[in-house]
């Protein structure tokens, strides 16, 4: 989402477009979470594959995921590698 722009025309700084990303994660991970849709919206299909055909690793990995989506936002945004 870099390159975005507020009303008044200044640019978005990143750490915010960041956070709205997380926070949009978040909220696929509850609504969603047993299909994978935070997943998918974050470029991981293949493991939002496993997350819809498992549902959620049985449960598990929802309680992961929870801890995890910090560090998957920052890898779909460019900041860390996988």
């Amino acid at each position: 989402m870099a390159g975005g722009r507020r009303l008044d025309g200044k640019p978005v700084p990143e750490a915010k477009t960041d956070y709205a990303k997380l926070i949009i994660a978040y909220l696929l991970l509850f609504v969603g979470g047993g299909c994978g849709l935070h997943l998918a919206f974050l470029g991981r299909q293949n493991q939002a594959l496993v997350w819809s055909v498992t549902f959620g690793m049985f449960g598990f990995g929802f309680l992961r995921d929870i801890f995890a989506l910090p560090r998957y936002v920052r890898e779909a945004t460019g900041e860390e590698g996988e």
